[in-house]
């Protein structure tokens, strides 16, 4: 799995990344989304759930540690 942090901002680009996970085979590779859903990013639709993306919420620090150090690579796009 990949991790990557942070909200779906325009300036992050995430849903750049969460679409190219979401055309991948399911299962080939999955993607961690670590961060706060607020509806003021989010907007009133909830972002959809799919089986190669994971939105795994706000975590702590030591969650999200382990999960870096678990991940083949962070995202950062």
């Amino acid at each position: 799995f990949f991790v990557t942090v942070g909200n779906l901002t325009r300036n992050k680009n995430l849903s750049v990344a969460i679409e190219a996970f979401r055309r991948l085979e399911p299962g080939a590779a999955r993607l961690v989304v670590v961060g706060r859903a607020d509806s003021r990013i989010f907007g009133s639709e909830p972002v959809a759930a799919d089986a190669n993306v994971i939105f795994a919420g706000r975590q702590s620090d030591e969650v999200l540690a382990g999960l870096l150090q678990r991940s083949s690579a962070l995202v950062f796009p």
